[in-house]
Formats: C-alpha cells, structure tokens, sequence
C-alpha cells in the first residue's frame, strides 16, 4: 500500500517541480517569439500577457513520464497498453504544431479544426476509442460503427472545451486540475492504477503552473496548453468509461470534465439559435463575450470570485459522478436527472437572452406556419395525440415502458380510439375553431368530446375484438388524453401571455383597483404595445388581495404599499381604475403620488350614442329626384348601404341603382365602449 502511494505522489511532485521551474523559462521564449495575447474588448485582462504555458505543463509532463520510464521500469504507468501510448504521443503532435503557431500568429479557425480532426483520427487509430458495446445505467448499449465518429467527436470537443473556458485567469488551468484529480479517482476505484498514474502526473504540472496563471496571472496556457491539456483528458477518458459498469457508466467522462464541456455545449446551443432568430448574426464559431465566466463577470462578481465559483461547479458535478459510482442504477439515474435540473436553473440564471425562447416569442413563430392553420393539421395532430395517450396508458398501467410488453392491445386500442375520438371532436365542432383562439366553452367541450369518445370505444373495443381489457386503462388513457390535448391547444394562449408579460417597452405603470375594471384594464396594458404603458403591479386596498397576483402581475398591497412599488417598479404613473374611489382616498392617493413625483391618472369608460340620423322629407326628395325614391310607399324607412362600388340591393320600394348614395336609415341605437382617453384625475 505505501509502495504504490508513493507511486502516485513521487510522480506528483516531479511534475509540480519541473513545471514550477520551466513556466518562467516559458514566460521568456513567449515574449521573445512574440507569443503574446494581447488586451481587446472581448477579452478581460487589461494588459499584454504571454502564452505558451501550456509549453511548460506539457513539456513537464512529458519530461515525467519520460523518467519513469528510464529510472522506474516497474513503474504503474508501465501497464498502460502502448497502443494507447503512442496514439496520444502522436496525436499531440499536429495539435501542438497548429496551436503553437496561433499563439504566435493568429490563425482562422478551419487550420485548427483540421489539426484536431487529424490528432483525433490518430489515436482513434491506435485504439483510444469507445467499444462498440457501452454501460449505461445497468444496460449495455451496442452502438457498434457509432463508436468511432462518437470518440471523433468526444476528442475534438474536449480538447475545444478547455480552450473555450481558458478567459479568466487560471480557470482553464483550474478545471483541468479538477478533472484530472476526479479521473485519477475514478481510475483507481476501477483498478486502472496506470491510467491513474498518469492523470496524477499531468495533475501536478498543472499544479506547478497554477501560481503563474492565477489572477493577477503573468502567464496564459495559450491554445497550445488548453487544447493539449483538453486532448490528453479526452483521451484518458475513453478507455476508463469502457471499464465502467455502475453509476453514470459511459456518460462518467462527460460529468467528470463536466463544466467546459457544458459552456461549449451551452454557447453552440445559444449561437445556433441566434442564427436562426438572426440570420445575419455573428458565424457560429465566432467568439463572444457571453461564456458563463463573461456572464457571472457581468453580474457584478469580481474576477477571483468568479473563478472559485466556477471551480466549485465543476467540483461539485465531478464529486456527483465520483458518488454516481457507489449507486444502483435506478439512483444514479435520479441523481443524474436532479444535475441536468441543477444545471438548467444554474443556466437559465447566467440570463442568456438566446435561450429566453418563450419570453421573446420566438416560438410563437413556429404557429404562424401555414400548415398549422389548415383542419386537417389538428385531425392529424389529435391523432397523433390519441397513440401517445394509449402508450403512457399501458405503460402506467404495466410499469413497463417497452412497447414489445404491450403485446397486441396497443394496436386494437389505437384502431378503435382514433376514429371515434376524431369524429367526436368533430361532432363537438372543435375542428371549426383555431388553437390561437381557445376559450372555456372550447375545454368544455373538450373535456365532453374526449370522455364520450372514450366511453363509445370501451363499448366498441369489447364488442369488435371481444376481450375484457380493464377499464382503468382506458380512464388513464382518458386522463392523459385530456391533458395532451388542453394543453397543446392552450399553449398558444400561454405563450402569448408569457410574451407580453415579459415586455420591457413601454412606461411602467401601477394599476390602482385588482377588481373587475382593473382586471379588464390589465390585457389591455399587456398585449397593446400601443398604449406606450406596461402594467407592473396593482396596488389595492382589500387586505386579502395583497400578495397575490392577477393574471402574473403582483399586488403589492394598499396605499401604505405604494412606496415601496415605486421603488421597485421604477413606476412612473398609477392608473385610478376604480370606479367608486372615495373623494378622500382619492385626495390621499393624490397626495402621495405628488410627494413620490408620479403621475395620477384615472381610467374612464364611456359610452357612445351613435344614433343614425333620419334624413329630412327635403333631403329625401332631393335624393329621389336624382336617383330615386329611398322609402318606400308606406313611409317606413330603410337602411341604403353602399360600400364604394359595391352595395346590398334592397326590395323595398324601387329598386336602388349603382348611383344610390350612402344613405344610412335606421331606428335603432348602436353603442360602442371604448377605454380612455387618460384624464387628469380630478
């Protein structure tokens, strides 16, 4: 046990000592060759600052590896396969050519992208390579010719990855050190001592070159240290994952070297959609300023914080892969999927503007598409609906959730259901409407047309096929049938509703009253970008509705509560929607919107008697003189509508001519309500 302790730890502090010693020596060649990086609006270090660390780290490492060949033949490292060896060695070559020659002039990306490709290929060449049959999560998966363009993809992402994230001052350097201490643990709980042993020596000449690189940094890992270091962790993890068998199993790597491969992850995700939303955007490989450090740097945390914070997720997503390994299956599996909740919110926090695709309505534009607004899309759509609804049935109903254990029932059920569900949707008329313009009275008779079509077909499934299947299957059909289809023909509503709450335009403004008025106000304030105002709270004398909301806006509480409002609102006017306010409140309210400088308005509703006029006997003559009579011979008066060139003919009296005028007779009253304007309230 002490023998192959110091095995790890006389290597570990070879590597430190040789790479503190040649990271100076570094520092000079880099200044001397011009290896210099230096300060511009997208990157965060202020002055010019020399690469070629990375020299030093793999220069170090090499030089370790190289002494325990010489003077330690029986040394752990001597296990590992030489294939595996020597596909490593030779695949750094291209990648340290190519990015020793960026960091002394500055090359386009497709040089590079080549260089990996190449480096990758070749120790894929000589076996570092996934196996054709995987673990995950007690299962083995055969990907079989898969696991050549997945290892060509995993290497050259990796070794991408730790060069996207190297932007703060030993954050690259930092990460690497975490991912190479969590794959040397992994290794040695697997009994993979010489895999170990040599992520224990690239551990500690990352160890020897952090004190330059930490901020304030005097050396930068360049590309030729990042991609190295990123090449040689992809690799180390390829034959480990192939031993695994427990906890996250293959996808082990993908935690282990968990946060550079999510910010790559994250910023393609989030360029590729800003090419679509903007088709003139920056180039998808384009750098930018919006990498999680950029982000967390940008909320106002100061440059050595940002690091450990980073360097605390990144130990925090490799200590779950670490537990991931002392689980079962079915716990790995729950863990897994609380880390991808953790890193959805950790995400959705950073505030990127490209994933906000609900808020900016950019999904709303997929509803404008033409064949979305054809029946038959829905006929199709509910049909579709109607088999997922019978395979989440009879797989509740079965615990079982593959579709070779449903045997037979899953067909006969979808024969009978789909029709039948299709004719009483149709029967309840909801093929006539559109989704956009779903109401109550359209989920009522949803709910009608899904519970009848569902009753019919136990009845029609029994009588055609004959068999006693149980009726808790067809009520948990029913049940998810429901909800699928309320709840794709209410996600336009929803997003709309998200869209507009999410408006920033327009003058920030409370609403004085969380009744019936303010509540008919509100949509008006939301949707109208018109208005120029957006509703951002009410303010309401009822103690009950205080902390509530209508409709996602808060009520902050009465008028005690206006203050602290404005505060937080920035508000700059409040709307009186109450009808009935109290000449005293309304002096209050006046006097505190005076002291807190906002303006007063009230909302007024009003209605309109548009009479129609009758003409007068004279006007009538006039008219019939030239065109004929307008009424007819019992004096009743008619409506004589002419919309430009073309009008309705009336069979009252004389037939009208194509020179009729636009005469409008009728007894009636119309009435029109309308909202405003905003007064001065008085």
């Amino acid at each position: 046990m002490t023998s192959r302790l110091l095995q790890f730890v006389l290597p570990l502090l070879v590597a430190a000592l040789a790479s503190l010693a040649l990271t100076p020596l570094a520092r000079r060649l880099a200044i001397a060759v011009g290896a210099v990086d230096h300060p511009n609006p997208r990157k965060v270090h202020r002055e010019p600052m020399p690469l070629l660390g990375g020299v030093a780290v793999i220069g170090s490492a090499v030089l370790t590896f190289a002494w325990l060949g010489l003077a330690w033949p029986g040394h752990l490292v001597s296990a590992i396969n030489n294939s595996v060896v020597v596909g490593i060695g030779l695949g750094l070559v291209p990648i340290l050519l190519v990015s020793l020659w960026d960091d002394i002039r500055a090359l386009p990306a497709w040089p590079k992208f080549i260089a990996h490709a190449v480096g990758a290929a070749i120790a894929i060449s000589f076996g570092v390579c996934l196996s054709p049959i995987v673990h995950l999560f007690g299962h083995e998966v055969y990907i079989g010719a898969l696991a050549i363009p997945l290892s060509m993809l995993w290497i050259m992402g990796v070794t991408n990855a730790f060069n996207i994230v190297d932007g703060l001052d030993g954050l690259s350097a930092g990460l690497a050190l975490v991912s190479t201490g969590s794959l040397a643990a992994v290794f040695s709980v697997e009994h993979e001592f010489g895999m170990a042993a040599a992520a224990v020596v690239v551990a500690g000449a990352l160890i020897g070159f952090l004190p330059y690189n930490l901020h304030p940094a005097r050396i930068f890992l360049g590309d030729t240290g990042a991609t190295a270091i990123g090449f040689c962790l992809g690799c180390f993890a390829l034959p480990g994952s192939a031993t695994l068998s427990t906890g996250f199993a293959a996808a082990m790597p993908v935690f282990l070297l968990g946060l550079p491969i999510a910010d790559t992850a994250v910023s393609m995700a989030r360029r590729t959609i800003r090419r679509i939303k903007q088709p003139g955007s920056n180039h998808l490989y384009e750098a930018d300023r919006n990498h999680f450090h950029h982000r967390l740097l940008a909320r106002g945390i100061d440059h050595r914080k940002a690091v450990f914070v980073l360097y605390g997720a990144g130990l925090f997503f490799a200590a779950a892969g670490l537990l991931s390994v002392l689980m079962r299956a079915f716990e790995a599996g729950l863990l897994l999927t609380g880390l991808l909740m953790a890193g959805f919110v950790g995400v959705a926090r950073l505030g990127y503007e490209e994933f906000a695709v609900i808020r900016s309505g950019f999904v709303l534009r997929f509803y404008e598409a033409p064949v979305l607004r054809k029946s038959f899309f829905s006929v199709f759509a509910d049909a579709a609906m109607v088999m997922v609804a019978v395979y989440v049935a009879l797989a509740l109903k079965r615990d079982s959730w593959s579709l070779s254990s449903f045997g037979s029932q899953a067909m006969t059920m979808v024969v009978v259901l789909v029709p039948i569900t299709v004719m009483a949707l149709w029967s309840f008329k909801l093929y006539r409407g559109t989704w956009r313009l779903t109401g109550l009275d359209d989920f009522r008779r949803l709910s009608l047309a899904i519970l009848t079509s569902t009753f019919v077909a136990i009845l029609a499934h029994r009588l055609i096929f004959g068999d006693q299947s149980p009726s808790s299957v067809f009520v948990i059909y029913a049940l998810a049938q429901l909800i699928l289809a309320c709840g794709t023909r209410i996600s336009y509503r929803f997003l709309v509703s998200r869209r507009d709450a999410a408006r920033e335009d327009g003058t920030p403004v409370l609403v004085y009253g969380a009744g019936v008025t303010g509540g008919l106000l509100l949509p008006q304030l939301l949707t109208n970008s018109a208005s120029g105002m957006r509703a951002v709270g009410f303010i309401d004398d009822d103690p009950a509705k205080s902390g509530g909301m209508v409709n996602g806006v808060p009520v902050w509480g009465d008028l005690r509560s206006l203050p602290l409002a404005v505060s937080q609102t920035s508000a700059q006017k409040l709307i009186v929607a109450c009808q009935l306010l109290a000449p005293e409140r309304l002096a209050a309210t006046r006097a505190e919107c005076k002291r807190l400088d906002i303006e007063l308005v009230r909302m007024e509703v009003e209605f309109d008697r548009r009479l129609v006029r009758r003409p007068s006997r004279q006007e009538l003559r006039r008219a019939s003189g030239d065109f004929g009579p307008a009424f007819d011979g019992g004096g009743r008066f008619r409506r004589a509508v002419n919309d430009r060139d073309e009008y309705r003919k009336q069979p009252v009296g004389r037939r009208a001519t194509d020179r009729a005028p636009a005469i409008y007779v009728d007894d009636s009253e119309q009435h029109s309500v309308h909202v405003g304007p905003w007064r001065a309230a008085k």
